[in-house]
């Protein structure tokens, strides 16, 4: 195919690559605005029924996962002849070209190692085993995160209706006597032509770890032949023939995961991921701790020449890991025979019960091996959170915003059938759900500011007819479906009979409680409800006794947020979307009642709104949000052009924070994995590299005048709080303490203070400064404040601005530096929209971001009143964050898009 033909909606850019299985392209997407790989089975072999069933059956296996670190199978299709896959396109470079362009150092093999054994334990969690691990199947991206490609051999190991596996197997190999996989990297058995299971991902994975260490393959020989011999019949050479030092816990996992009999090796990745992990944890704490003997330099750069690696990674304290068995028993001490052998006794007899019921956990069936997505909306602007499933599971209801409006609409699962109920109108939605008999829809709906009402609408559209005044949602039905439930005015649970009537009390929160969820419990007898406790400014699950009102602690973890809670039909647990305080995602969770033990349903770094319930409880829906930014950069700050400096480095690349350097690096915020760190790049996006580790949540930074340090928000030590760093991540400082939350963190000119959000147990939120030494804090605003930002002289700082009367808007101050009356108070509400405002070098204007029809772009406000002028002109995507220059010269900002479609989830129990 040539650039600017099309398939379909996808336009091709270029040729990409080929290999076995088809062509792959570049293209774009027309309808969604966005570059994919396409893999198209070229048409000189699409008569060729092996590499048909192959390809058939990469997409299938594939699109079966769901995980960070796999790649994206957006859809397979066939047009005008033409079979291909659409999937994530990813910018980086095969892990094969990084291991001969450049070393590794200890650190990022243990971090590439340990994610490529995540999609792997994914996978088989999935009974989808790869069957082809090496190093051209893994691309890692710039910033570090690596992707698991090409499924195409992997082998489905549940069974298959429509197939005998094994004879599928045979189909899908390229010819007869082909074994499948590649030379080099394959299993014993799998190079004997032997059925294959998880282990055999496992020594594959063992000979590409090898690889990165040591810059040479376990197995060689002159030919095919000759390696595959040297795979059933020889060991590879010890790594310390190639690499000095290597950590001996390392090397023993190694070694265990090259075993030729499969039995003697690691029997699940989630098993080989965990020592990993603790290896990692180890050396980590080694260092930190100052146990290591070696220079930090020492352990994380390491060198390579032809002859192997020039220098030594590390000579580190004793390991855990190294110690035999009797030696973990009876240490160093001379004991009594008697003694050392009841001992001995003993601990054989604890290893064995464990080992016992260890076993007995290994034979009940995993949880979750037969979830399976489905994306059952693409318009990619779905109202996070607002989404009801029918009883039956052939209906969902979903709010379309769009243009700053919101339209009700409802659909098919198993079709394309969609209707809109309600027009589009300035309005928002407040939870949706069906009756019981799937006739109608209850939604709480009103104006932005104004009090939300109840109404009632036939399911397949129609006239709304208004239930209840002053009635907020959620809402949820009763079991017999007399009755449902909804909030007023935050701290009320209420409900009444279907037609709006016989309005009853059940329960009355007070003490700055807010209700923020519910659902009614199979029995009828109470209904669960997420409430918002101001003491921890968490939300926690609560029970609520439907007759007298009372409430008492539902068992659960506690939560950042939760946007929707569902009993299980048996009262088994119940299934929530909810944020928790470790990863700060909103995934969607399964807890156990009444024990309170949680499993997560998803796992990855989409964020889950809102869900609905099928009444077998079998098939849950809910919004995903996806969010893709980069960091652009522009110059001068009023240039019409910007570039891209980094490739989709994460969810929340830059949306959390942007801040330059005085010599003009980027300090910014990324989400890879499950935690947000901090990273730094040049300005031409260069030398990026990774600041944080393992330590949750780290947003928001400002970086000091001098360069020195960085100051931002953390959450390592509980809730968020300021801390400082060196500009090169060292020596982390907790600034402030642990009572309630602080945040939004701004630096005087002078750097000797810093000006942050803080909020209290009350959830009133004020500013306070702190010195950057530490000490204690100031608070410089009674009336509630947020956001504020130093002016570029000193002498002040703005900030949102709440008014003491009731329901009253906020406006931006200028406040004094040292607190007190504001000096002025403007109404400037496009500037109060902006996730970040900043002053202009002159300290005379406003610098914000101005959202139209979904296209954000920055502009400056005079605060003398004057007219807005327009700084960039972007046809696309939103603007999360920006930071100018400590010259004025160059603008940095995250710039990108967030997609919300609804998604479907069948047997995820």
């Amino acid at each position: 195919m040539l650039p600017d033909d099309k398939i379909g909606r996808y336009r091709i850019v270029s040729k990409i690559g080929e290999g076995g299985m088809g062509e792959v392209y570049l293209a774009e997407d027309a309808k969604l605005d966005r570059r994919v790989a396409l893999k198209i089975l070229p048409a000189k072999v699409a008569t060729d029924i092996d590499r048909m069933l192959r390809f058939e059956h990469e997409a299938k296996s594939a699109s079966a996962l769901n995980h960070p670190n796999i790649i994206t199978i957006y859809e397979i299709n066939d047009e005008e002849g033409a079979l291909f896959i659409a999937m994530e396109y990813v910018e980086g470079e095969t892990l094969a070209k990084r291991i001969k362009s450049k070393p590794f150092d200890l650190r990022k093999t243990l971090d590439v190692a340990i994610q490529i054994a995540a999609a792997l334990a994914a996978a088989h969690e999935a009974n989808v085993i790869h069957r082809d691990i090496k190093p051209d199947n893994i691309i890692v991206r710039p910033d570090g995160l690596v992707k698991v490609l090409d499924f195409g051999l992997a082998k489905l190991t549940e069974e298959v209706s429509a197939y005998d596996l094994e004879a599928l197997t045979t189909l899908v190999k390229t010819s007869p006597g082909l074994i499948m996989g590649t030379v080099g990297y394959m299993s014993p058995e799998q190079a004997r032509g032997r059925n294959v299971d998880g282990r055999s991902d496992i020594f594959s994975f063992g000979s590409m770890l090898y690889e990165m260490l040591s810059g040479k393959r376990p197995f060689t020989g002159d030919n095919e032949v000759d390696v595959i011999a040297s795979i059933i019949h020889q060991e590879p050479e010890p790594l310390g023939h190639f690499a000095s030092n290597i950590p001996h816990e390392l090397e023993s996992l190694i070694r265990k995961t090259l075993r030729k009999n499969r039995d003697e090796r690691y029997q699940s990745m989630p098993e080989l991921l965990a020592d990993l992990k603790d290896i990692r944890q180890q050396i980590t704490s080694e260092i930190n701790s100052g146990r290591a003997q070696t220079k930090t330099s020492d352990l994380d750069y390491v060198t390579a020449t032809g002859e192997g690696f020039a220098r030594p990674l590390t000579t580190a304290s004793p390991s855990r890991f190294a110690n035999t068995f009797p030696e973990l028993i009876l240490g160093e001490a001379r004991l009594h025979p008697l003694i050392a052998a009841a001992i001995v006794l003993i601990a054989l007899a604890a290893i064995g019960f464990v080992g016992s019921r260890w076993y007995a956990a290994r034979q009940r069936p995993e949880s979750f091996q037969t979830m399976r997505f489905a994306k059952l909306t693409s318009t990619g602007n779905v109202a996070s959170g607002s989404i009801a499933l029918s009883s039956d599971g052939r209906l969902f209801a979903y709010v379309i915003q769009e243009a700053g409006e919101q339209s009700l609409w409802v659909k098919q699962t198993a079709t394309e059938s969609n209707v809109q109920v309600v027009p589009p109108a300035d309005v928002r939605y407040y939870g949706i759900t069906f009756s019981p008999d799937a006739n109608h829809i209850y939604y709480a709906s009103g104006e932005k500011t104004g009090v939300p009402s109840i109404y009632q609408v036939p399911a397949l559209g129609g006239t709304s007819r208004k239930l209840i005044t002053d009635a907020d949602g959620p809402i949820s039905f009763s079991p017999d479906g007399n009755r449902f439930s909804f909030v007023r005015k935050k701290g009320s649970l209420m409900s009444a009979d279907p037609d709006g009537g016989a309005v009853q009390m059940i329960a009355a929160f007070s003490d700055g409680k807010i209700l923020n969820q519910t659902s009614w419990s199979p029995d009828g007898n109470t209904i669960v409800a997420a409430v918002f406790l101001p003491e921890d400014s968490r939300d926690h699950l609560i029970e609520i006794d439907v007759k007298s009102g009372t409430e008492r602690p539902f068992a659960s973890p506690h939560w950042v947020r939760l946007r929707g809670v569902a009993w299980l039909p048996d009262a088994s647990g119940v299934i929530v979307s909810g944020r928790d305080p470790d990863t700060q995602l909103s995934q969607i969770w399964l807890i156990s009642y009444p024990g309170g033990q949680s499993r997560k349903v998803t796992n990855d770094l989409s964020s889950y709104f809102g869900l609905s319930l099928t009444g077998d409880g079998q098939t849950v829906v809910s919004t995903q949000q996806t969010l893709v930014s980069n960091l652009w950069v522009s110059y001068p700050v009023e240039s019409d052009t910007a570039t891209k400096i980094t490739s989709e480095l994460g969810r929340d690349e830059g949306m959390s924070g942007v801040a330059w350097t005085p010599d003009r690096k980027v300090v910014y915020t990324a989400r890879i994995r499950e935690n947000q760190d901090l990273w730094i790049a040049d300005r031409d996006g260069s030398e990026n590299r990774q600041l944080t580790f393992n330590s949750k949540s780290n947003f928001s930074p400002v970086v000091t005048p001098d360069g020195r340090l960085i100051i931002f928000v953390s959450t390592r030590a509980g809730n968020p709080g300021i801390w400082k760093m060196d500009i090169d991540g060292g020596n982390p400082a907790q600034l402030t303490g642990t009572g309630g939350s602080s945040v939004e963190p701004s630096l005087s000119p002078d750097g000797k203070w810093v000006v942050y959000q803080h909020v209290d147990g009350d959830n009133k939120s004020t500013i306070r400064k702190i010195s950057i030494d530490g000490g204690d804090s100031v608070q410089l605003t009674d009336i509630e404040s947020r956001r504020p930002t130093v002016s570029p002289d000193g002498s002040f700082f703005a900030c949102d601005f709440g008014q003491a009367k009731e329901n009253a808007s906020m406006k931006l101050a200028i406040i004094p530096f040292d607190g007190g009356p504001p000096k002025r108070i403007l109404d400037l509400p496009l500037v109060l929209k902006s996730r970040t405002f900043r002053w202009s070098s002159d300290g005379k204007s406003m610098l914000y971001s101005e959202s139209r029809n979904r296209v954000d772009n920055l502009w400056s406000q005079p605060l003398d009143g004057g007219l807005p002028k327009q700084l960039t002109d972007f046809k696309s995507d939103r603007i999360f964050r920006f930071d100018v220059s400590h010259k004025n010269d160059y603008l940095a900002f995250a710039r990108g898009n967030d997609v919300s479609d609804v998604v479907l989830i069948n047997n995820f129990r």
